[in-house]
């Protein structure tokens, strides 16, 4: 079985870092903006872009997951039917 492609890879790996990169802006500008530093919409636009990220996050890993189990059952459906065709048509 082979492992995932490099597309695959860098596509999860661009994920990945954007996810954190978000998160992680989203975190330090909502602890600037508790803690003053900066304005006041700070602690908003942080508390913004993080729903945001969750939300897209959520959105994608549910459309993945549902591809994924699009193709479990594609492969589960022709292994069966290669299963059937060959008790169907022993060749001894």
């Amino acid at each position: 079985m082979a492992g995932p492609t490099l597309s695959e890879h860098t596509t999860t790996l661009a994920a990945k870092v954007s996810t954190g990169v978000s998160y992680t802006a989203s975190g330090g500008l909502t602890a600037a903006g508790m803690l003053d530093f900066l304005n006041n919409n700070a602690l908003a636009f942080g508390v913004v872009l993080g729903l945001a990220t969750f939300f897209v996050n959520w959105y994608y890993q549910r459309k993945h997951l549902k591809l994924a189990e699009q193709q479990a059952i594609a492969k589960r459906n022709a292994y069966a039917s290669h299963l059937y065709q060959d008790r169907a048509n022993p060749e001894d």
